[in-house]
C-alpha cells in the first residue's frame, strides 16, 4: 500500500495547493500522514575531534538549502538572468554541506554526523474508517457564500482526482489514489436554512394573523 509520508507528500504538494486557488477558499491545512525531513544526527566526539561548534552545523545546513542570485549576464546584447539553484535535493547533497574548512580541506556535514530521511514529530493523526490516513481541513473565506464554496471545492476535487498518483503493488495490482469526503456541511447548512426558513414563515402567518385580528376589531 501507501505510505504515509507518500500520502501526506501528495496532500502538501498536490491537493493542498490545487484548493487553495478555489474561490472562496482562503485557507487548507494539512493533518494526518507523516512530514518528511532531512534529520541530521550530530556525533559529539567527532565535533570536539575537529573543534567545531553544533551551531556551524546548523549554519551550514541552512547555506546549502537556498537559491543565489547573480544579478544577470550580457550576451550578444542580450541579457541572461543568473541564478543559482541550490535547493537540497537528496540527502547526499546534504551530507556534501561544507562546514568548515582547515589547511584547505573541507570539513563536510559527513564528516561529523549522519544524515537520514525520516518522519517529523507528529501532534496527532487523522483516522478514517479505521485506518490512519492523510487529508487536509479547508477553511471558508469570511463572509464568502458557504454552499458556493463547498460545491466549488468539490468541483476541484473532482477535476484533480485522475490526476493523482498511483503505484503497483508487490502482488501486480494498481492502487490509485482518491479523495474521500471527511465531513461535509451541505446538509447541515440546507438543515439550518430550512429551520430559519420554516421559522420565518411562522413570524410572518403570526403577523398576518394578528394584523387581522386588530383590523377585525377596528
Amino acid at each position: 500500500g501507501w505510505d504515509l509520508d507518500e500520502l501526506r507528500s501528495v496532500q502538501d504538494f498536490q491537493v493542498k495547493y490545487a484548493l487553495n486557488g478555489v474561490e472562496g477558499v482562503s485557507e487548507v491545512a494539512s493533518i494526518g500522514g507523516m512530514v518528511r525531513e532531512y534529520q541530521v544526527d550530530v556525533d559529539p566526539e567527532a565535533l570536539k575531534a575537529f573543534g567545531i561548534g553544533i551551531h556551524q552545523v546548523m549554519q551550514a545546513v541552512r547555506n546549502s538549502n537556498r537559491d543565489a542570485g547573480a544579478k544577470t549576464i550580457e550576451v550578444n546584447q542580450v541579457e541572461y538572468l543568473v541564478r543559482g539553484l541550490g535547493y537540497i535535493r537528496s540527502v547526499e547533497d546534504l551530507e556534501q554541506a561544507v562546514v568548515a574548512v582547515n589547511d584547505n580541506v573541507p570539513l563536510r556535514i559527513r564528516d561529523v554526523a549522519r544524515v537520514t530521511l525520516g518522519p517529523a514529530t507528529r501532534r496527532g493523526l487523522l483516522d478514517k474508517g479505521g485506518a490512519e490516513v492523510s487529508g487536509g481541513v479547508v477553511i471558508a473565506r469570511y463572509g464568502a457564500n458557504p454552499l458556493a464554496t463547498i460545491q466549488a471545492v468539490k468541483d476541484k476535487i473532482a477535476e484533480i482526482a485522475p490526476g493523482l498518483p498511483s503505484k503497483v503493488l508487490d502482488d501486480g495490482r494498481v492502487s490509485q489514489l482518491t479523495i474521500v469526503p471527511f465531513y461535509d456541511r451541505t446538509q447541515l447548512i440546507q438543515e439550518t436554512l430550512g429551520t430559519l426558513e420554516e421559522a420565518l414563515s411562522l413570524e410572518v402567518l403570526i403577523t398576518i394573523i394578528v394584523i387581522l385580528v386588530m383590523v377585525a376589531e377596528l
